[in-house]
C-alpha cells in the first residue's frame, strides 16, 4: 500500500512505498512529522530522500532514476531498498569500528540467527549491509494519579555491520552498544574479534616527521599536544585549514614551545584530503599495555578512508593494526606511573624491562600478589583455570590474574619527609620570587591528609602582577594525588600543590601547581620544584576564583532582581506564586555564592562553616599595607521575607562568641593579627530588617562584656552588607580588573578604601551606596594620577 497516493502528472507519483509512519520517521526524522498529510506523497518522500542522501544514492545506484527502478523491481522490497540507502549513509557517517572473523560464511548466518534469540534484532539489507538493533533501558517520566514518576522502558539503538569479506564482519556504532554485541558474540565463540598485533618497534622518530614531512595528497591542518614546553607544560592546539607544518617549523615556537622531541605528547592529528576537502582525525589511544593509532573518518567513504590510512602509514612508518608498548618508546615515567596506578597489566608487561634504578624508585610502594585465576591477553575474559583457547576471542595467550596493591600511606609519609627537609628560604632562578620562613607539618582535614605549608611570598619586581613588590603570608596544602581531587579543595578553593602519581600523572590539572612524584623522588633540589609549583598555582588561582565568581554573580544578580521587582514580596506571602529560582536557591547556595564573590575580589578570603562546628561561615582577609591584614568574619543570611532577615537574640549572642573564637584561631592570632582581635563581623543579606542594626551591636557588646568580666571596650564593629552593595563592589573590581592586576599601587588603594569603609569606632556600619561611591571615586583619582604620570613620562621620553 502506498504511503499517500497524491494526484500528479509524474509517472513516479505512486511508487508503492511503505506506509509506516515509524519507518519514515526513522529515515526523515522531524521533517516527516512536519509534513502535512497531503505532502506525504510517494514523490515528495522520494524527493526528500534524494535531497538528503543524493550522494549516497548516486554512489550506490547511479542516479535517482536508477533508485526508482530498484524500488519498482519485482525482485526487490522497497522498504529494504530505502533502508539500504539510510544504512549506507549511517555507515559512512561512523568511524571504523570492530572487526570479527568467522571460520566460514555459513557461520556468519548462523551467528546472526542465534543473536536474534537474545536482546537483538537483525535486519539484513542489500550491498552486504546489516543493521543490528541492540536493546537498552531508558528512564522516562509518566504521570499517574497526578504524580510524575520515572519508569524504565526498553528502547532500541542501531549498530551498522558490513561483510568486508565473506568471513569478515565489521561493526560500527556507539562503543557501549558494540561492547554489548561483543559480549554476545563471545557466548558461542564463533566470532573472533580481530585484535591489534604487538609491535616491537619504536615509532617516535617516525612520528616526529610530522614537523616537516610533506604528504602528496594530505595537508596537516591541526595537531594537539597533551603537553608543551610552555612554563607550565600547558596543552596546545595548532590549527590552520591551509596547513600547520610551516608554523610547526617556525623558530618562534620550535623548539621553545613544541619540537620533534615532544612527539610522544601528541594527542591527535587532523589531515585534510586535498581533493575532497574531507578531514580525517588520527587519535593516539593510550592503554595500559601500550598505545595505538585510530582513525576517525566520519562522513568519508571506505575507499577514501583506506587511501588516507595508506598514505599516513607509508609516510610515518606506523600501522593502524598494531599496539606499541611504552617501554620501547622511551616513556619510562609513564610506565612507572601506570604501575603506581595499581595496573597489573602494566606491571606484568613492563616491570622486568625496567632498569634497576627505576625499580628501586617504586618498589617501596608496591606489593605484588600472584593470583590463581587467569585472564585472556586479548579480550581480558577471566577464567578460574587456564584454558587452551579463549572461548570469547579464540586467543591462546593467558596471564595470571594477579593483584597489585599501592601503599598510598607510604607515599604520603615519604612526601611529608621530603617536605620536612625543604629549605626555609627558597628563591626562584627563573622569577624574582622568594619564599621565606617555610614551615611544613602534617594536617588532617576531613578524611584527607595534607602536608600543610606556611610561608611568606615576596616578589621584588613589577613583573608579577597582583602581588608584585609586596610581601604576604600564604597557606598552601600539598596533597599526593593518585585519582580524583578531594572535594574540599574545590569547595573551599584551597591553595594547593598536587604531588601526582598513578592515573593523576596524565590528568589535566589546569590552574594548580603540580609535581610528579617520580620527579620528586629523583630530584636533588625539591625546594626548586616546590617554588615552581607554587608559582603556577599562584598564577592560576585568579582563574579558579573568577570561574566560580561568574556563576555566583549571575545568581546574586537574579536574587537582587527578585528584591527590586517585588517578586520576593509576593513569593513570601501565604498564597504567593511559585518561582523556580527562589524554590531552588537555598541558604547553602547563597553562602557559596557570597564566598566565591568575596574570594574573587579578596583572594585571601577563607570559607569556614563546617558541619557540626560552632563557627562563622567564613573569614574575609584583606592585606593592609605591606605586611598587615584586615580580618573580619562574615555570615551570609538569605531571606525571602520582605520585612528582612530577623537577627534573633541567639544569633546576636553567637557573634560575640565568633569574634572571640576567630581572634583566638592560631593562624589569625599568631600570623595575621599578632594577638590583636579581628577587625569586624559582617552580616550579608538580600534584605535586612529595619531597626535591627543598633540593637544587634548593643546586644553583642553586652554579651562581650559578660564573658570578658565587665570589659565593655569592644572595638569590633558589626557590618551590615546588602547583596546589592556586594554586587556593586564586585562591579567596581571587575571594571578595573586590568589596572588592579597590573599596578600594585592601584590594588593597594582599592584595598585601603574598602578597609576604611569597613572600619569605625562606633558599634556598627551600614555598608551602602555611599560606601561604594567613595571607593569608586578614590580609585578613579588613583588611576587619573597614574595616567598623568604616564603622560609626563611619555613627553620627557
Amino acid at each position: 500500500m502506498s504511503s499517500q497516493s497524491g494526484a500528479g502528472s509524474d509517472d513516479n507519483s505512486n511508487l508503492n512505498l511503505p506506509d509506516s509512519d515509524e519507518f519514515w520517521r526513522l529515515l526523515l526524522g522531524r521533517k516527516y512529522d512536519n509534513m502535512s498529510s497531503n505532502e506525504k506523497t510517494d514523490l515528495n518522500l522520494l524527493n526528500e530522500i534524494y535531497r538528503r542522501e543524493g550522494d549516497i544514492v548516486d554512489s550506490v545506484y547511479g542516479s535517482k532514476q536508477a533508485l526508482v527502478s530498484e524500488i519498482q523491481s519485482e525482485e526487490n522490497d522497497p522498504e529494504i531498498v530505502l533502508s539500504t540507502v539510510w544504512a549506507e549513509s549511517k555507515w559512512q557517517e561512523k568511524s571504523p569500528g570492530d572487526q570479527f572473523e568467522f571460520d566460514a560464511q555459513s557461520h556468519v548466518e548462523k551467528e546472526l540467527e542465534r543473536i536474534t534469540e537474545s536482546n537483538f534484532v537483525v535486519d539484513e539489507l542489500y550491498n552486504d549491509l546489516i543493521v543490528i538493533w541492540t536493546q537498552k533501558q531508558v528512564s522516562r517520566p509518566r504521570e499517574e494519579d497526578q504524580t510524575v514518576r520515572s519508569y524504565l522502558d526498553n528502547d532500541w539503538s542501531p549498530l551498522f555491520a558490513r561483510l568486508i569479506e565473506p568471513t569478515l564482519l565489521e561493526i560500527r556504532g556507539r562503543k557501549r552498544r558494540r561492547h554489548q554485541l561483543n559480549a554476545e558474540f563471545a557466548e558461542e565463540g564463533a566470532a573472533r574479534k580481530v585484535l591489534k598485533e604487538r609491535s616491537d618497534e619504536s615509532v617516535l622518530d617516525d612520528l616526529s616527521k610530522v614537523f616537516g614531512e610533506q604528504l602528496e595528497s594530505l595537508d596537516l591542518v591541526e595537531v594537539r599536544f597533551r603537553q608543551s614546553k610552555l612554563p607550565n607544560g600547558s596543552q596546545i592546539t595548532i590549527r590552520n585549514i591551509s596547513g600547520v607544518q610551516d608554523d610547526l617549523q617556525d623558530e618562534s615556537i620550535n623548539p621553545a614551545v613544541v619540537s620533534p622531541q615532544i612527539a610522544s605528547k601528541i594527542s591527535y592529528l587532523k589531515f585534510r584530503d586535498q581533493q575532497s576537502d574531507n578531514i580525517a582525525k588520527i587519535k593516539i589511544e593510550r592503554q595500559s599495555r601500550g598505545f595505538s593509532f585510530e582513525i576517525q573518518a566520519n562522513y568519508i567513504s571506505d575507499e577514501e578512508t583506506q587511501a588516507i590510512k595508506q598514505v599516513i602509514e607509508s609516510k610515518f612508518n606506523i600501522s593502524f593494526n598494531k599496539v606499541y608498548p611504552y617501554h620501547l618508546q622511551y616513556q619510562t615515567d609513564f610506565i612507572l606511573h601506570q604501575i603506581l596506578s595499581g595496573s597489573v597489566d602494566a606491571y606484568d608487561t613492563y616491570y622486568d624491562e625496567l632498569d634497576d634504578r627505576d625499580k628501586e624508585l617504586i618498589d617501596p610502594y608496591i606489593n605484588y600478589n600472584q593470583g590463581s585465576e587467569f585472564v585472556c591477553w586479548g579480550c581480558r575474559t577471566e577464567y578460574d583455570e587456564e584454558p587452551d583457547t579463549c572461548g570469547e576471542c579464540g586467543n591462546e595467550s593467558f596471564e595470571p590474574k594477579d593483584e597489585l596493591v599501592i601503599d598510598d600511606d607510604q607515599i604520603f609519609n615519604d612526601v611529608l619527609d621530603i617536605f620536612g627537609d625543604i629549605d626555609q628560604t627558597i628563591e626562584s632562578d627563573k622569577r624574582d620570587v622568594k619564599l621565606q620562613g617555610v614551615h611544613t607539618e602534617e594536617k588532617e582535614v576531613g578524611t584527607s591528609r595534607y602536608v600543610h605549608t606556611l610561608f611568606r611570598r615576596t616578589q621584588d619586581s613589577g613583573s608579577g602582577g597582583l602581588e608584585a613588590t609586596q610581601d604576604y603570608r600564604y597557606e598552601y596544602f600539598v596533597y599526593p594525588l593518585s585519582g580524583r581531587k578531594p572535594q574540599r579543595i574545590g569547595q573551599y578553593l584551597l591553595n594547593t600543590v598536587f604531588i601526582t602519581y598513578g592515573t593523576a600523572f596524565e590528568q589535566e590539572l589546569e590552574n594548580f601547581g603540580t609535581i610528579h612524584f617520580i620527579e620528586l623522588l629523583r630530584s636533588n633540589n625539591p625546594s626548586e620544584l616546590f617554588i615552581e609549583a607554587v608559582e603556577k598555582s599562584h598564577r592560576g588561582m585568579q582563574d579558579r576564583y573568577r570561574k566560580r565568581a561568574k556563576q555566583a554573580i549571575n545568581n546574586l544578580r537574579q536574587l537582587q532582581s527578585k528584591v527590586d521587582t517585588g517578586i520576593i514580596e509576593d513569593y513570601g506571602g501565604e498564597e504567593g506564586p511559585e518561582d523556580d529560582f527562589l524554590d531552588e536557591y537555598s541558604a547553602k547556595k547563597f553562602e557559596k555564592d557570597v564566598f566565591h564573590l568575596l574570594k574573587s575580589v579578596f583572594s585571601f578570603t577563607e570559607r569556614w562553616g563546617r558541619e557540626g562546628k560552632k563557627e562563622t561561615d567564613g573569614c574575609l582577609i584583606i592585606p593592609d599595607g605591606d605586611s598587615g591584614y584586615w580580618v573580619g568574619g562574615y555570615d551570609p543570611k538569605l531571606t525571602t521575607d520582605i520585612r528582612g532577615y530577623n537577627i534573633r537574640s541567639t544569633e546576636k549572642d553567637k557573634v560575640a562568641y565568633y569574634i572571640l573564637e576567630e581572634s583566638n584561631r592560631e593562624y589569625i592570632e599568631d600570623v595575621l593579627k599578632r594577638d590583636d582581635p579581628i577587625d569586624a563581623h559582617i552580616f550579608v543579606s538580600d534584605i535586612f530588617r529595619e531597626g535591627q542594626f543598633e540593637p544587634t551591636a548593643e546586644r553583642v557588646r553586652d554579651w562581650f562584656s559578660l564573658v570578658q568580666n565587665g570589659n565593655t571596650d569592644l572595638e569590633v564593629p558589626i557590618v551590615f552588607l546588602r547583596v546589592e552593595h556586594l554586587i556593586d563592589l564586585f562591579d567596581i573590581f571587575e571594571s578595573n580588573y586590568t589596572f588592579l592586576r597590573e599596578y600594585p599601587g592601584v590594588m593597594a588603594t582599592f584595598r585601603e578604601e574598602v578597609i576604611s569603609e569597613l572600619s569605625t569606632h562606633e558599634g556598627f556600619i551600614e555598608f551602602d551606596d555611599e560606601s561604594c561611591n567613595r571607593i569608586r571615586k578614590k580609585l578613579v583619582q588613583e588611576l587619573d594620577t597614574r595616567d598623568k604620570d604616564r603622560d609626563v613620562q611619555d613627553y620627557t621620553e
